[in-house]
């Protein structure tokens, strides 16, 4: 690996004669969002991952299924401090879920997952609290299904004797009602860091972003958390982005409150009604958004 591309070398130890290949160019980084390092896991079924962070804080994958994929951002950007040492940890437990395991820059720990035969990873999980400082981390796949986390904690107190901590993640798909209380837990952060000066508002949006996804994954196991996913597209995901200049990702985020409040308003028109009346006049509010957006930037092109 160089600043701009990845290569690999393979070695088959079934191969007659088994010697490594030459070295083979694999991806180029794209952009200026080259990583700092990268880490690689195989799955055991002739499958393989390597993951890296990238310049803005997001997680960048290439997967290997008899032959690489272009690089694609897994996670979204800001859950980590491009230049850290942040240390990436994979585990491979239950049948062939490969899990990826970090501390980001909300002190916590925070896991992606994928199945296999899955092309989409999960979106990203907070576990437990922050720590006190950045912490080297291990994991290591238990019984079925299970990781055990390792890490040294130095506690919050100077002089204080690193002590060697442990936890048990277990990695079986969270109920609906989980994944709704962890996007709640995120909104409410959301909401937090939008209240701060400065570019918390930014990580804001970023944690917005993060509870609608969990949110969808709640909705896609249980259709009876829909309202609440529109409800928090309309608030706090929209006015943030409206607000920070997003206008095109609020507009889509409208329409998917449409969508959802108009199926729930065949069934309940008396609940669900007023709520997709207000959620059509968001969409054709950011339209007029950009509308006079655009005719503003057209006046002012010379002439």
């Amino acid at each position: 690996m160089n600043n701009r591309t990845l290569h690999s070398v393979t070695y088959d130890s079934h191969a007659p004669g088994p010697a490594w290949s030459a070295p083979a160019q694999i991806a180029e980084f794209p952009g200026k969002d080259f990583a700092s390092s990268i880490h690689a896991m195989g799955t055991g079924d002739g499958k393989a991952d390597v993951v890296w962070q990238g310049t803005f804080g997001a997680m960048w994958n290439l997967h290997y299924d008899g032959g690489w994929s272009a690089p694609a951002e897994i996670t979204p950007q800001h859950l980590t401090k491009w230049g850290y040492p942040y240390t990436i940890v994979p585990a491979v437990s239950g049948d062939r879920r490969l899990n990826w395991f970090w501390q980001g820059r909300d002190s916590r720990v925070q896991t992606i997952y994928r199945d296999p035969q899955q092309p989409q990873w999960s979106a990203p999980q907070r576990l437990g609290q922050p720590w006190w400082s950045y912490a080297e981390l291990a994991a290591v796949p238990s019984s079925a299904g299970s990781v055990s986390l390792y890490r040294v904690d130095f506690g919050s107190e100077i002089g204080e004797v690193p002590r060697l901590q442990t936890c048990f993640y277990d990695t079986a798909t969270p109920t609906a009602s989980a994944r709704i209380a962890d996007a709640r837990a995120l909104v409410a952060r959301a909401q937090t860091l939008w209240n701060l000066p400065g570019p918390a508002r930014e990580e804001a949006n970023a944690r917005a972003a993060d509870a609608i996804a969990v949110a969808r994954e709640a909705v896609a196991l249980d259709s009876g958390f829909r309202a609440t996913l529109a409800q928090w597209l309309v608030f706090p995901t929209i006015p943030y982005l409206r607000q920070s200049g997003g206008r095109d990702q609020a507009l889509a985020r409208a329409r998917e409150a449409v969508d959802i409040f108009t199926a729930l308003n065949a069934t309940d028109p008396a609940a669900y009604g007023p709520k997709l009346a207000a959620a059509k006049k968001l969409v054709a509010d950011i339209q007029a958004e950009t509308q006079s957006a655009d005719v503003q930037s057209a006046d002012a092109q010379p002439g």
